[in-house]
């Protein structure tokens, strides 16, 4: 059997949310030998159970290396309520261990949590980002600057400075992409 029909099973099945399906998702994240299967099942359980997916996630799929992370990251950011208002209890604890994963290396990765935490109910304040933009990365820049503009309320203000210093820093054409996300955030 192919790896890549059992994935496309998956994720066919994984809108089935009942305790049958809970089981197998919950065996097949602990125990079977591909390491995509395993990552597709704690995705899986992780909206139908999100509480076992934390516990599995915090004792030991936090430590997962990239690529194998890239599962983790996505059952993490699936740990959100679909109303704000009523958080579910795994969200707050989710979004911790995102900025844990967008604070590592290698960059995929950290690129991957950041893009989740932007999406986050709750997302960490507006300084995290700017911190994290600071460190140069293109990618990131402009994944942050796009998220500054699609903010509801005003910019905030000490977005200003940071996103001038970073146009800045980058050279056209190279980076053409997050000078033009700077750009567009500044004008928000």
């Amino acid at each position: 059997e192919h790896p890549q029909i059992r994935l496309a099973a998956l994720h066919s099945v994984r809108s089935i949310k009942n305790r049958t399906t809970e089981r197998l998702f919950e065996k097949m994240a602990t125990s079977h030998e591909d390491w995509r299967i395993k990552g597709e099942s704690l995705i899986a359980l992780a909206t139908i159970a999100p509480a076992k997916a934390m516990k599995m996630i915090r004792n030991e799929a936090i430590q997962f290396p990239w690529p194998q992370s890239y599962y983790t990251i996505v059952a993490l950011d699936s740990m959100k309520s679909a109303n704000p208002a009523k958080p579910i209890p795994e969200e707050s604890e989710a979004t911790q261990l995102l900025v844990q994963l967008a604070e590592g290396e290698p960059i995929g990765q950290s690129t991957v949590a950041l893009e989740a935490l932007i999406g986050r109910n709750t997302p960490p304040s507006i300084d995290y980002f700017m911190k994290k933009m600071q460190q140069g990365d293109v990618a990131q820049t402009t994944i942050i600057a796009n998220y500054i503009a699609l903010m509801d309320d005003p910019r905030p203000a000490q977005t200003v400075q940071p996103l001038m210093e970073m146009f800045a820093k980058f050279e056209a054409p190279r980076d053409l992409e997050a000078m033009v996300a700077i750009v567009v955030a500044l004008d928000s």
